[in-house]
């Protein structure tokens, strides 16, 4: 984020200076930001058990049980469909990502070419998977119109996308309750 903002400032700066309202671009004296390296916390396998028993009971469940089990970065999690999952093959396809833009929700591609990949998901996802469907199902019959069904496999209680930042907030939440 800083290293956008300050490629921003410093393109500003030199349309301005293109302009001739600056001399000098004062972006240039400050140096480029570095990221700070973090490394990734990963679960093992105890962990992710008790992480998983936790959301049992939460809407976050099949979220955090795919997740889990596939690798899906949050937009890609976010995008998947039921078309995109292959019930014979227990795969699903990685082929888009779900994006939050000023004007709303926005499906994008996944982050590169190797993005785009299909994975194995184990037989006890797919059960979970079975039983969320057919749970989802149900409440879009209990809902009716109130149901948006984009076909997502992780939406929200009432068949719409769900927004990133709010998923990741649900999440940290969750994870400090």
């Amino acid at each position: 984020t800083m290293k956008h903002h300050y490629s921003v400032l410093r393109q500003a700066f030199n349309y301005a200076v293109k302009l001739k309202l600056l001399n000098v671009n004062p972006v240039l004296s400050v140096s480029s930001p570095t990221p700070e390296f973090r490394e990734r916390q990963v679960l093992d396998e105890k962990q992710t058990a008790r992480l998983l028993d936790a959301a049992k009971v939460t809407e976050l469940y099949v979220p955090i049980s795919l997740a889990a089990y596939s690798g899906l970065r949050r937009g890609e999690l976010l995008a998947a469909m039921w078309k995109d999952l292959n019930w014979d093959t227990q795969t699903l396809s990685v082929v888009r990502t779900l994006q939050k833009s000023k004007d709303g929700f926005r499906w994008g591609k996944p982050k590169s070419r190797k993005s785009r990949r299909t994975i194995v998901l184990s037989p006890s996802l797919m059960v979970t998977l079975r039983n969320h469907k057919r749970d989802q199902a149900r409440r879009k019959l209990r809902l009716g119109s109130d149901y948006h069904d984009h076909d997502l496999i992780c939406a929200r209680e009432d068949g719409e996308p769900w927004e990133p930042s709010r998923f990741s907030t649900a999440f940290r939440e969750f994870q400090d309750g």
